[in-house]
């Protein structure tokens, strides 16, 4: 398969943001649906929810605020799920429950190759001074000025560490925050799952093979507009990963920066609920479970319980 520029892969996200369904609150489909908002994303939450209060804690001895660092921002999604990250028991006393509150935020800088999403982004969230946005791709490097302060947080999400098609670009790009890291920063780094039930037809037991997939961005239209539209779909390559590769990945930039980059957790936010389950573009045998769960989460909607039976 042969590698897609960073412009030709840029396409397919305008492609999307001009469909209106990567901006729309659909609930049963498009890029914001019910599984996204009330599964992923808190499942998601939950496992950062005790390294962002780790981070906090750091700031409030240092007297400083947080700075976070959004490597392909998009629409600033990364911060709308960072934003609802909850205290888990706040207590009786206290009035706020969200971590992530302005005045412990010092700043939030999201960047990303593709205007159309930046622009996005800035029409969201413009009014705000601490949060700024600008163009850059990380799978060249860090995009760290060379007199700009370190971050706290460096943060992927939904799959973008995937545009690293090659692991020598994700190894420059954690060689580069670690050496710019002041004592201790929390990376979070987002890949496709190479082993995701949803693209079965890919799996293989030689991580040699099939590292990256053709990605189409056809989950967020519904069938019969999908099946009309296949043609002129934009196509992505996105890298698919799984735990040793990942490990091999940071482990040659930790020996490469000379500092050590120790993995806290792994974990999947989407088990056998992946946006390609209901396209099966990529496992003819896959079911609709994302629909399926779609409809548990939407008010008025009685749910057909026998879609849910799994074999």
């Amino acid at each position: 398969m042969a590698e897609l520029t960073s412009d030709e892969q840029m396409a397919a996200y305008s492609e999307a943001v001009a469909s209106g369904l990567y901006a729309k609150r659909t609930g049963l489909t498009g890029k914001y649906d019910n599984v996204r908002r009330y599964w992923e994303d808190e499942i998601t939450r939950s496992y950062l929810r005790k390294p962002l209060l780790k981070l906090l804690e750091r700031s409030k001895r240092l007297l400083r605020r947080l700075r976070i660092l959004d490597l392909g921002c998009g629409s600033a999604d990364g911060y709308e799920l960072l934003g609802g990250i909850r205290y888990r028991d706040p207590d009786l006393c206290g009035h706020e429950v969200d971590i992530l509150t302005p005045d412990v935020l010092g700043l939030y800088k999201g960047t990303d190759l593709n205007a159309d999403l930046l622009e996005q982004a800035r029409a969201i969230y413009g009014h705000n001074p601490k949060l700024v946005f600008k163009q850059g791709d990380f799978t060249q490097g860090s995009p760290l000025a060379a007199d700009e302060e370190p971050y706290d947080l460096y943060f992927t999400s939904f799959g973008t560490m995937s545009h690293h098609n090659r692991d020598a670009t994700a190894v420059q790009l954690l060689t580069g925050i670690a050496k710019r890291v002041e004592h201790y920063a929390v990376v979070v780094c987002d890949w496709l799952g190479r082993y995701s039930y949803e693209w079965q037809s890919l799996w293989t037991d030689d991580t040699r093979k099939n590292r990256n997939m053709d990605y189409v961005v056809s989950y967020i239209y519904e069938k019969e507009e999908r099946e009309a539209r296949r043609a002129e779909l934009q196509h992505l390559t996105l890298r698919l990963m799984s735990r040793p590769e990942v490990n091999q990945v940071i482990g040659q930039a930790s020996k490469r920066a000379g500092v050590e980059i120790r993995p806290l957790t792994f974990f999947d936010r989407s088990t056998l609920i992946g946006r390609h389950m209901d396209t099966r573009d990529y496992n003819r045998h896959a079911q609709p479970l994302r629909k399926a769960v779609n409809s548990l989460h939407e008010a008025n909607l009685r749910t057909d319980l026998h879609s849910l039976i799994f074999n």
